[in-house]
């Protein structure tokens, strides 16, 4: 069927071939009228070209119904058909391969992320040297920090109660309360504070083996560098019984520097008495002023106050945190870590540095007491002045 149809497709082109030879020749001469000639020649030029224009369609007509559909349908439709279901066959076989290469690569990066994490969790959950010194020295900030104002209260008791005759202290009441508080001051400066090389020599000379301080305590109870500056840590306790030497050192200090005579300890009838009232009340107003001046003191003896938890003062803890680990070159090589750790660093540095801010807003505040103090101590005569003058 193939071979017969192009048998006559090769036939059709022989005689459109044929049929435009012709019309390529050279034209010869007739003789002929002149109109005549012109009107043949175009009856012939019509008619070739419609013979032309009947053929083409006729072909085209003959290649649409018979050539190009048995080609297609004959040739072309069976084997597109074949091809096509090869190709679905061959397809559908490459699917399960296909979803086990995605299942396998999803499984794989799933693992790979895993691990992944895992690797990151082992990196920044492990703890650096350096994180673990920051716990050791502020593990003791909480009962240091509670001691300092346990042994704070305490000298601003013992302090008022030396001032106003509470029994068991020296100088506690009596006409000559002055008199035994500097007999026993002076008597406990000779075997505690005395340098007989003081004065020139002279002290030494006029009061003999009297003046026998130990050569580590000599002029302790006014030396204030070398009592509260010298030591990051003091071997104060006042929760026990027995007294050490700083804890006596303080005590006389604090004697020197705020209360060297203890007030006067009225008689019975001068309290009895209603017109001394005011004088009474203006002797504990000044006393209560003494007591804020006292107060900076206390406090700084306080911050060196030995941790029975860890023998160091809430001032040593902090000085080690705030100050001297950052001088040694360790602490920088310990920065060199995971950024975790360094994140960690960096909380635990801020924490601390607020602790230090909560220091100084403390000590802020006990200097606005003072000059607070000093304020109204110093206009005390012109308000009552004043008032008086409004009376």
């Amino acid at each position: 069927m193939i071979g017969k149809n192009i048998r006559r497709l090769m036939a059709i082109l022989l005689i459109i071939a044929a049929l435009q030879a012709p019309l390529s020749r050279d034209a010869k001469a007739y003789c002929c009228l002149c109109t005549e000639c012109i009107s043949i020649g175009a009856m012939l030029g019509a008619a070739g070209s419609g013979l032309v224009a009947d053929i083409t369609a006729k072909v085209s007509t003959f290649f649409a119904s018979n050539i190009i559909g048995t080609l297609t349908n004959g040739l072309f439709k069976g084997a597109l058909q074949s091809m096509t279901m090869e190709l679905v066959t061959a397809g559908q076989s490459l699917v399960p391969p296909i979803g086990a290469m995605l299942d396998g690569q999803a499984h794989i990066n799933a693992i790979k992320e895993m691990q992944t994490l895992q690797a990151h969790t082992a990196r920044d959950q492990m703890p650096s040297v350096a994180m673990c010194q920051f716990a050791s020295l502020s593990k003791s900030i909480a009962s240091a920090d509670q001691q300092r104002n346990l042994t704070q209260e305490i000298l601003s008791k013992r302090s008022l109660d030396r001032q106003l005759g509470l029994p068991g202290l020296v100088g506690a009441g009596g006409s000559t309360a002055q008199q035994s508080n500097l007999a026993s001051r002076f008597a406990q400066y000779l075997t505690a504070y005395c340098d007989p090389n003081d004065e020139n020599g002279i002290l030494g000379e006029a009061l003999g083996n009297k003046c026998a301080g130990p050569d580590n305590r000599i002029n302790r109870d006014i030396d204030f560098t070398g009592l509260l500056q010298g030591d990051l840590t003091l071997n104060l306790d006042f929760t026990v019984p027995v007294d050490t030497e700083d804890e006596t050192d303080i005590f006389n200090m604090e004697a020197n520097l705020y209360s060297s005579d203890v007030v006067l300890r009225p008689k019975d009838n001068v309290l009895k008495n209603p017109d001394n009232r005011d004088n009474y009340l203006a002797l504990r107003s000044l006393l209560a002023k003494k007591s804020v001046a006292e107060n900076s003191f206390h406090a700084l003896v306080a911050l060196k106050t030995e941790n029975q938890f860890s023998n160091t003062s809430y001032f040593e803890d902090m000085h080690r945190l705030t100050k001297g680990s950052y001088q040694d070159p360790a602490f920088y090589v310990t920065l060199y870590d995971n950024p975790a750790n360094v994140l960690r660093q960096n909380a635990a540095m801020q924490g601390i540095g607020l602790m230090q801010q909560r220091d100084i807003f403390e000590s802020q505040i006990r200097s606005e007491m003072l000059l607070s103090v000093l304020l109204e101590t110093k206009l005390e005569q012109s308000s009552k002045d004043t008032i008086g003058g409004v009376k």
